[in-house]
């Protein structure tokens, strides 16, 4: 797993282009997250964020069907290495 680059609060909030305190306020809860914020930290974050948003059945609902995608993807490049072999001269 590659070393995350953003490891400060101060990265974040540049990497995301909310001033440093309104951001410090937002994630305190002090603040209201406005839409925009939500999706500039969805945008750096990706579909992780989703995890974040939801509570109970809906997440574990999605997390697992992702891990499912994920072995069967792995399934299918196995299947395809055991193929590559099996053709090789």
């Amino acid at each position: 797993m590659q070393k995350p680059r953003i490891t400060k609060i101060t990265d974040l909030a540049v990497e995301v282009e909310i001033e440093y305190n309104r951001l410090q306020k937002m994630l305190g809860g002090l603040i209201i997250m406005q839409m925009v914020d939500l999706a500039r930290l969805r945008l750096l974050v990706g579909p992780r964020l989703d995890y974040w948003m939801m509570r109970g059945e809906s997440a574990e609902y999605i997390r697992a069907m992702e891990r499912e995608l994920q072995r069967k993807r792995e399934r299918l490049a196995q299947e395809q290495r055991q193929a590559e072999h099996r053709a090789a001269p």
